[in-house]
């Protein structure tokens, strides 16, 4: 099992941009099993991942104490979630299951998942818009809305600011329905989201709000970061620490593969990868 500061998380963007709802064990879990994933192995080879309570307590500062209880009830509910992928140009909705298998192994301290096959082509680096991080990059969070909030704004960590609606806000952080006056969605969601990431990552991160009249319309947020804290890496460019990049052959190869299995299930691949470019209407 690999430490946290050497595992990678990389999620499609239209992932990170989802509408979804997970807990804060549940993402945890999600990002442990992310971070195993290696680009240059074929999707179907990876469907299946082992989580071991001791690394997983490790990695996030867990207590002892029930954290195999937690972890299992984590997967349990991880079995029944969802996601939500939308296309704000065609109103089209595809609705995904993170996972189609929880396993128990109580003796052995380990849950066992497979992610579903739809979910696969979005958890891993053959997309061509796809947000990576350092899985320690988040691991002392403890909400699930600074996590969301971190992969959000780290897409665009390198432009160093980003513009979000206030509605598109609410979906990727799953507020749709609650908070209902915008006071109170800022108060209890964006200012202590925003306080944990400067706080517990490298991201500092400050924001203004823009009106049209009266209302607040948008967050206009400045994306810095700590001046000791490392440039992150891009898997597009430079490969993971100790991994070997693929040659261009290759590459080749996952491509179509990825196109391949697609097709299989259904999908336009091309329609996908379209999909996957366009950023939020509200971006700038």
């Amino acid at each position: 099992m690999k430490r946290a500061g050497s595992m990678l998380v990389t999620k499609a963007n239209a992932i990170v941009e989802a509408s979804y709802r997970l807990t804060l064990q549940e993402q945890r879990l999600v990002l442990f099993c992310v971070a195993q994933v290696d680009s240059r192995q074929s999707l179907e080879q990876q469907r299946t991942f082992v989580v071991e309570a001791a690394p997983f307590r490790e990695t996030f500062g867990l207590s002892a104490e029930k954290v195999y209880e937690e972890l299992k009830d984590a997967a349990v509910r991880l079995f029944e979630r969802k996601v939500t992928l939308s296309d704000a140009q065609t109103g089209q909705e595809t609705l995904l299951r993170w996972v189609s298998m929880i396993r128990y192994q109580n003796r052995r301290g380990r849950v066992v998942l497979n992610f579903s096959p739809e979910m696969l082509p979005f958890i891993s680096a053959l997309k061509d818009r796809f947000t990576s991080y350092p899985l320690e990059s988040v691991a002392r969070l403890s909400s699930t809305f600074a996590i969301r909030m971190f992969e959000v704004l780290a897409q665009y960590a390198g432009l160093g600011r980003r513009q979000v609606t206030v509605e598109q806000l609410r979906r990727w952080l799953d507020c749709v329905d609650s908070y209902p006056r915008f006071s109170e969605f800022e108060r209890w969601v964006v200012a202590p989201a925003v306080a944990q990431l400067n706080e517990r990552t490298e991201l500092r991160i400050r924001y203004d709000k823009g009106k049209i009249g009266r209302n607040v319309s948008h967050f206009e947020f400045v994306i810095g970061r700590a001046p000791s804290a490392p440039k992150p890496r891009a898997p597009a460019q430079t490969a993971p620490a100790r991994a070997v990049a693929p040659p261009p052959a290759r590459a080749d190869e996952e491509r179509q593969e990825w196109e391949a299995h697609m097709r299989r299930l259904g999908y336009d691949p091309e329609e996908l990868m379209a999909q996957s470019r366009r950023g939020p209407s509200g971006d700038s």
